[in-house]
């Protein structure tokens, strides 16, 4: 059985997340997309070499100006050491991986893959210049290093930006093949949809199970389990995923057997729900690879660290913001000369309540409004109250809310430790009554300034995905996730998505 998908069909099935777009024939558009996808490598690997040797450069012109200078205890110039180490840099880059597709615009593997290599490689150079007993100058060093995994970070960022809109428009997205039981093609299809920029498109489905409309969760059932390979090949699919069946293992390898040579990936889903990549390790025993999952830390020196980086971040953040805070103050003052700031109970970790601090961005006495509110036909989502329209905000408060200027104040509960800079949402008392087994385990972690739910829509997410995030984040925080938080918080803030 061969069936094609027909991928306006689908994109009609879930208009919100897959846009229909003109295919020509599955081999052809395949072709097409490993072209597109060669020439995006391609070019972010130049891109990559031009930030590398202007951080080399300028680390050169920092340090010698426009002097001739050598290697102390050498004749090489540093006009060729800054060439050399270009061209190394960028080779480091390319064989520790940081342009593999699998990686590219994928979690932080890319970016810890390119800061590792940065790492491995001025490494060599000092074991190689202390071999040969050559002597770099230090200032060199110390500036090309930071600046140059600085401009590398840049660089794949905005690339990722652009990858992710190419996958979005279709353009370097995947067609999936999914095979199994239809419960976890769901989850498939779910995941894969509610983040289309990760590039996957499940299309059609190979699955021993019929449903009656010969759907499932909107897509054709195309084949059945033991075609799937067939029809993978004849349909000219990028990838079959398997996703759990009940012909047991040795069906899966007949099928990668059967998909050996031909364009066609392989990936296998283990059957786990929000657990990132670095929680994740393989073990082969007898052949059998075993998944450890790591368990989430919530104390130790992954925990000294976070508490370190929020001081460290905080203190400056709050001296640069001091002339904002002031000239809101006015502003507050001058509107309806009311209190400036707005404090709430909330709760942090381990259910220790705390008062939060805002800049009132509403009229004063709006909490006892609240009830009459929540009866109205307004959009609030289970325990969390939201209505994009609240009367009760004042027009200083809209515009404090519209860039989050009402939050920042928070940054004074983080010194206090009541909070972190990154954590999950911080509840209120009666949303916290209300929560079942699984969602307390939002308050193992001190709640953030920030989080997943500030960079994915805020007022606009509904309070099952609210939750989703809080859970994620609980489950698996890092140091450098957090960074990478506080960094697409300032996009967030700018784009105002879910800000009333």
């Amino acid at each position: 059985m061969s069936t094609s998908v027909d991928p306006h069909r689908v994109a009609e099935s879930h208009p919100s997340t897959l846009r229909p777009v003109p295919q020509p024939r599955p081999e052809v558009a395949s072709r097409a997309r490993t072209d597109r996808l060669r020439r995006f490598r391609v070019g972010l690997f130049l891109t990559d070499f031009v930030m590398v040797a202007v951080a080399l450069a300028s680390a050169q012109f920092f340090r010698f100006g426009a002097e001739a200078a050598q290697v102390a205890g050498s004749e090489i110039r540093y006009a060729s050491l800054t060439l050399a180490l270009a061209v190394g840099w960028s080779i480091a880059l390319l064989l520790r991986g940081a342009y593999r597709p699998d990686v590219l615009g994928h979690g932080s593997k890319e970016f810890v893959i390119t800061i590792t290599a940065t790492v491995q490689l001025f490494a060599l150079v000092a074991l190689l210049s202390y071999a040969l007993r050559y002597q770099l100058a230090r200032g060199y060093v110390l500036v090309a290093l930071p600046l140059g995994i600085l401009l590398l970070m840049l660089s794949h960022w905005l690339w990722r930006r652009r990858l992710v809109r190419l996958r979005r428009d279709g353009e370097l997205s995947v067609r999936v093949l999914a095979v199994g039981d239809s419960l976890h093609i769901a989850q498939l299809i779910e995941a894969t949809d509610r983040e289309p920029g990760a590039g996957f498109r499940v299309e059609g489905i190979c699955s021993d199970e019929s449903p009656g409309d010969g759907q499932v969760h909107g897509r054709p059932v195309v084949g059945r389990e033991l075609q799937a390979a067939t029809v993978a090949i004849e349909g000219g699919y990028d990838l079959v995923a398997w996703a759990g069946s009940r012909s047991g293992p040795e069906a899966l390898k007949r099928l990668g057997w059967a998909l050996e040579g031909t364009r066609t990936g392989l990936v296998v889903l283990p059957g786990l729900i929000d657990i990132a990549g670095p929680r994740l390790s393989a073990t082969p025993v007898s052949g059998l690879p075993l998944l450890y999952v790591e368990r989430p830390t919530f104390s130790g020196p992954k925990l000294v660290a976070k508490v370190a980086m929020d001081y460290l971040l905080t203190i400056p953040m709050l001296l640069l913001l001091l002339p904002v805070w002031a000239l809101t103050a006015v502003a507050i003052w001058v509107d309806d000369r009311g209190p400036l700031f707005y404090r709430q109970e909330r709760i942090g970790q381990n259910g220790r309540p705390f008062r939060i601090w805002k800049f009132r961005s509403m009229r004063v006495g709006a909490d006892s409004e609240e009830l009459d509110l929540r009866e109205g036909e307004h959009d609030g989502s289970g325990l969390l109250f939201k209505d994009r329209d609240d009367p009760r905000v004042t027009r200083v408060g809209r515009l404090l809310r519209r860039f989050s200027i009402d939050e920042t104040p928070q940054l004074i509960n983080v010194l206090r430790g009541d909070m972190s800079l990154v954590g999950p949402r911080p509840p209120l008392p009666h949303e916290v009554a209300g929560y079942e087994n699984d969602v307390r385990r939002r308050l193992l972690v001190r709640p953030g300034a920030t989080g997943l739910w500030q960079i994915n829509g805020r007022s606009d997410l509904s309070w099952q995905e609210s939750v989703r995030l809080d859970l994620y984040y609980v489950e698996n925080w890092s140091v450098l996730g957090d960074l990478v938080i506080l960094g697409r918080t300032v996009g967030a803030v700018v784009q105002g998505r879910g800000a009333y």
